[in-house]
């Protein structure tokens, strides 16, 4: 036993399990293992699930097939690079001054790259988000009107889950956001959610043009009900004026 407590192999020891007693269902095991010595011991389960994927070869031809759809003909029409099909290869078309001109690019690259990866990450959903949505919505629901005391409310998302994209990606109101962002999210009650369904992309949440309809409804049922439209709306004024406050029940 080591020094931090934890039981350790000898070299023969190891080479034993991976030669005759480790058993496979994939190539796990001794993608880990060997990269875990080639870095002497310690490597971040990131670089781990890298080092994974590149020795998959489902996720490399996925991969590759992404690299000669998109960026290849980018770049070749850009004139940065071209790719020889004979070879398989891809060529740099720059002519380099210095390797610290090289170098500022590749730093520069990286910067983009984190910047991207930053953006893109995955955001799961956790229960202080949910709790954010059913406070947004004043613990009502953005469809109907039933309060949670009365009817048990849901996280709906607005995109559909069946409409996310190979990146976990959808489309709300000409913005491409992850699925579980807190703006695809509302509130629903269980009737209301089930009515919406998984194909619909119904965004009931209060908005500009939501507020501007519901108001003309008020007034048209006012005129045909022959109230004077002018004072409701004068009346409504000072209601807001006395107390400009959403109550909450």
């Amino acid at each position: 036993m080591s020094d931090d407590g934890l039981n350790r192999m000898t070299g023969a020891e190891l080479r034993d399990f991976v030669e005759h007693r480790m058993q496979m269902s994939a190539n796990y095991q001794p993608v880990i293992i060997r990269n875990l010595i080639l870095a002497h011991g310690r490597l971040p389960a990131d670089a781990l699930a890298r080092a994974l994927m590149l020795e998959d070869p489902s996720q490399v031809a996925h991969a590759k097939t992404i690299l000669l759809r998109m960026p290849r003909p980018v770049l070749a029409r850009r004139g940065v690079a071209h790719y020889d099909r004979s070879t398989g290869e891809f060529e740099l078309l720059v002519d380099f001054e210095s390797d610290n001109e090289k170098d500022e690019i590749v730093r520069i690259c990286d910067r983009k790259i984190a910047e991207w990866n930053r953006r893109e990450a995955p955001q799961e959903r956790t229960a202080s988000r949910d709790v954010k949505v059913f406070e947004r919505a004043r613990r009502r629901c953005e469809l109907c009107g039933v309060p949670a005391t009365v009817r048990l409310l849901q996280i709906d998302h607005i995109v559909p889950r069946s409409k996310r994209d190979r990146t976990d990606h959808v489309t709300l109101h000409g913005e491409r956001i992850h699925y579980e962002d807190l703006k695809n999210l509302q509130a629903l009650c269980g009737p209301c959610n089930q009515g919406k369904s998984n194909t619909r992309s119904e965004d009931y949440r209060p908005s500009t043009n939501w507020m501007a309809e519901t108001i003309a409804y008020t007034m048209r049922l006012a005129k045909f009900y022959e109230f004077d439209t002018d004072e409701i709306l004068r009346k409504a004024t000072e209601d807001f004026e006395v107390n400009p406050n959403l109550p909450r029940d």
